[in-house]
């Protein structure tokens, strides 16, 4: 059999498309995953030995198999089927998966699928401005940077938020009404302007910024850095002292 197998569907998920009709295949422009898995779906056929094997490699060297499937009775007929393939223990990096398709008389045809970025990891934030436990009042903004594997094409594209745990809480609360963050800096940085502290209460609060990068990896409250400020109303006004007067 000189004829090699042919594949017409080659298509990487990061939900099983059987469970979910509504999954959407990876493309080159939306091709971040943080999943510990991803399914490979394919149709593949022989036209005259039959396919007898479906294999998944991490590289174009094709020596490590991720994933395969075997045939049991070979026939001329389309094959397909979703191969699952964990990536839990991955390097976060770019890949370019193979599939080679062998048929019952030993031809192959091999074939790259879609590169995608395995990406666990979530953005990190360093404050600059005000300094850890600095005294503030009035209305105040938060400065500082912003260092991910994947960053954002343009500072406009990063997904922000801001919370606060108000002082003697214990809980994080959303602040929306009185925030605007300034998309105008480079993609490092970020600058939240506009928060009014007086709303928030007198004492230690903690603040946290919340960034999402492209593969939807987000900040969390549990393992974001925070900033830490002492809010006083009274911390700018002026002391008078008065000398006894004889």
């Amino acid at each position: 059999n000189k004829d090699s197998p042919k594949i017409t569907t080659k298509k990487l998920y990061t939900e099983n498309p059987e469970e979910n009709p509504d999954a959407q295949a990876l493309t080159e422009e939306n091709s971040f995953v943080n999943k510990d898995k991803i399914y490979f779906k394919y149709i593949v056929s022989d036209a005259v030995s039959g396919v007898s094997k479906v294999e998944v490699y991490k590289t174009a060297a094709m020596k490590d198999l991720i994933g395969s499937f075997t045939v049991n009775s070979p026939s001329k007929g389309n094959v397909e089927g979703i191969i699952e393939i964990d990536i839990s223990s991955f390097e976060s990096k770019e890949y370019d998966f193979y599939v080679k398709v062998t048929d019952k008389a030993g031809n192959t045809t091999p074939s790259d699928l879609v590169n995608f970025t395995f990406d666990k990891t979530a953005p990190t934030v360093t404050y600059s401005k005000p300094s850890e436990n600095s005294n503030v009042n009035k209305t105040i903004s938060i400065e500082g940077t912003i260092s991910d594997l994947n960053p954002r094409a343009s500072n406009s594209e990063w997904k922000w938020a801001l919370k606060v745990k108000k002082p003697g809480e214990i809980l994080f609360t959303d602040i929306t009404d009185y925030v605007l963050f300034d998309t105008s800096l480079s993609i490092s940085s970020f600058k939240i302007s506009g928060i009014d502290t007086t709303q928030i209460g007198k004492g230690n609060a903690e603040f946290l910024v919340i960034a999402t990068d492209k593969a939807e990896n987000t900040i969390s409250e549990a393992s974001g850095k925070t900033l830490t400020l002492n809010i006083n109303q009274d911390s700018d006004r002026p002391e008078i002292s008065l000398s006894t007067i004889s």
